[in-house]
């Protein structure tokens, strides 16, 4: 898949300028709609908010049940569905450095522990079940991103991943 590469104008944290419909379409050869292989989104021009990230890039994909952003303080600045707590999203954070507390305890969203399967860097991976969270450290903020049952963790994965190397590659 081709990352996007157009140019985002960072406003603050609740907004990012979006090129044109019409420059996205270049670039990418197409005419319009919605490509959440490519991690862009074809709305109209304008800004984008890091709730439109979360539904339309995270959730409206089918790969996701339900997600979050969030600042590395914990600070929750968009989500859809899951159930988290600031001090969840701050454990999470934590275990990008020192994943060996979520190893013992688990991670936990809304409560409800998950066993830890991988962490470095950058992401973790938890299940309770056959469903799970997969959760990706950018420079400023965190995706948390939960999947069901019926939803291969793999395409979480890559939904998660791409729109964090986004994030990151715009300074996120």
């Amino acid at each position: 898949p081709v990352a996007w590469t157009g140019e985002f104008h960072v406003q603050g944290p609740d907004t990012v300028q979006k090129p044109s419909v019409e420059e996205r379409s270049k670039r990418f050869g197409r005419a319009s709609g919605n490509d959440a292989s490519r991690g862009v989104d074809s709305g109209a021009s304008g800004a984008m908010s890091w709730q439109e990230y979360v539904d339309e890039q995270l959730v409206d994909t089918g790969c996701v049940s339900s997600a979050c952003i969030a600042g590395l303080d914990g600070v929750i600045w968009a989500n859809q569905g899951l159930e988290i707590t600031p001090d969840e999203v701050r454990c999470i954070v934590s275990g990008f450095e020192d994943a060996s507390n979520l190893y013992a305890e688990g991670l936990k969203i809304g409560g409800v522990k998950h066993m830890l399967i991988k962490a470095t860097e950058d992401n973790i991976h938890a299940k309770k079940g056959s469903a799970g969270v997969i959760c990706c450290k950018t420079g400023q903020c965190v995706l948390i991103a939960a999947y069901s049952e019926e939803i291969k963790p793999e395409g979480t994965n890559a939904v998660v991943e791409r729109l964090a190397d986004y994030l990151r590659n715009v300074g996120y």
